[in-house]
């Protein structure tokens, strides 16, 4: 899925990600997007080895970080957000 064009609404993505498109969209490294994944952060589904990702995960993942931000810590110069 190419992510050229930039929209502010979410509902005009796809229902469903690969975990490579999850990578572009949120801007993050590879490792911890499979991460994020792996540990059920960001629910997915499986299909073989493989991780699908449905919209409303993706949304919910998002609502969660941002409900998450009064609980960000500052550790060595670095702003991290705790993710449950």
């Amino acid at each position: 899925m190419p992510m050229e064009s930039h929209s502010d609404d979410i509902r005009a993505l796809p229902l469903v990600f690969t975990a490579e498109e999850l990578v572009q969209i949120l801007g993050l490294k590879r490792h911890l997007v499979y991460a994020l994944l792996r540990s059920g952060q960001i629910k997915s589904l499986r299909i073989g080895t493989a991780f699908r990702i449905p919209r409303q995960a993706l949304e919910a993942y998002m609502a969660s970080v941002v409900h998450d931000q009064a609980d960000t810590k500052q550790i060595g110069g670095t702003l991290h957000a705790t993710v449950r």
